[in-house]
């Protein structure tokens, strides 16, 4: 009885590995692949440029950052994204201008893969800082100040695999900066902050729309 038992159990257990085998052997052949987090990161370098009332003021300015995060399925990761962009001032009062903009977001991507080209599309949202420093032409001391806020945008892209591990390919990126906080230094003196749009009859906060173009790398 044991022994009927036993063989019956060892058939069943037979039927169930080579039914589970041609499971796993038809979605392999389907061209399917089980999802499998894994790290990816994508570094970017490129040009960016104002889209608004700030174009007058600057010419385009390089940039470099990148994404780090997991990919989570096939068509979907999500990412933590750093930016720095370094302005080049061409019409402002004052010498030797130099303001600089940092940028952290939270940036999942859609990927959408047809041979070996793959396309990425998906949204930021996120915190922006700015540091800005001058020299007064009329009184030589020098003027610092700083702005943050929130960031949004998008990013789109596309690439082409070069091998298992590498695909390279462009990154189109379109962003607002809505600045929230502003400060300023004079001559080393005590720094003044506002969360006002004008100060000193001035206005300091005020929105900016970058726009950048980026050679990148998908790993």
């Amino acid at each position: 009885m044991f022994r009927t038992l036993r063989m019956r159990l060892g058939v069943s257990f037979l039927g169930l590995s080579l039914l589970s085998s041609s499971a796993v052997a038809a979605f392999e052949n389907e061209g399917n692949e089980r999802p499998t987090p894994r790290l990816s990161a994508l570094p970017f370098v490129g040009v960016y440029s104002y889209q608004n009332v700030d174009r007058a003021a600057y010419r385009p300015g390089p940039r470099v950052g990148g994404l780090l995060g997991v990919r989570l399925l096939s068509w979907l990761s999500l990412n933590g994204e750093v930016t720095y962009d370094k302005s080049w001032v061409q019409s402002i009062e004052g010498g030797n201008p130099s303001e600089s903009f940092v940028d952290f977001a939270l940036s999942p991507l859609f990927h959408w893969t047809h041979g070996v080209a793959e396309l990425v599309v998906g949204p930021e949202i996120g915190y922006f800082t700015s540091t800005s420093k001058e020299t007064s032409m009329l009184t030589g001391g020098e003027f610092a100040s700083s702005s943050s806020g929130l960031a949004a945008g998008l990013n789109a892209g596309i690439f082409v695999r070069m091998n298992r591990y590498v695909s390279l390919g462009g990154m189109l990126s379109l962003e607002v900066r809505d600045a929230r906080r502003y400060c300023q230094a004079i001559a080393g003196g005590p720094e003044t902050c506002t969360t006002n749009q004008v100060l000193n009859s001035a206005v300091v906060l005020h929105d900016a729309n970058p726009i950048a173009l980026t050679f990148a790398a998908l790993f």
